[in-house]
């Protein structure tokens, strides 16, 4: 019987999104408050906030190489290792704000 869950694909290539695709180093989650209270695991919040490493060739949007963002946690994000760190494919669109 095959396992067909897996949490992200390892890959020993360097990665290139494609068509209005962006790939997405994630952010880590915050286990403590800025001053330094240790949260309980109930009360960390996953915000769905990274770094774009890579545009696809067809991106319009003025998003660059950098930027920090946040997207729809119902994005259909596609999980990925690349250079030994989580990140994530994500269509252009799904993105709802950039930090400036």
């Amino acid at each position: 019987m095959i396992n067909y869950k897996f949490k992200f694909k390892t890959m020993s290539k360097k990665i290139q999104p494609l068509g209005k695709r962006v790939l997405i180093k994630l952010v880590p989650k915050k286990d403590k408050t800025d001053t330094g209270i240790i949260l309980p695991d109930s009360q960390v919040q996953e915000i769905p906030r990274g770094t774009i490493l890579k545009l696809g060739s067809e991106c319009t949007s003025n998003l660059k190489v950098g930027d920090e963002v946040e997207w729809e946690m119902t994005s259909g994000a596609y999980n990925v290792k690349h250079d030994d760190q989580d990140c994530i494919i994500l269509h252009e669109g799904a993105f709802i704000l950039k930090y400036v």
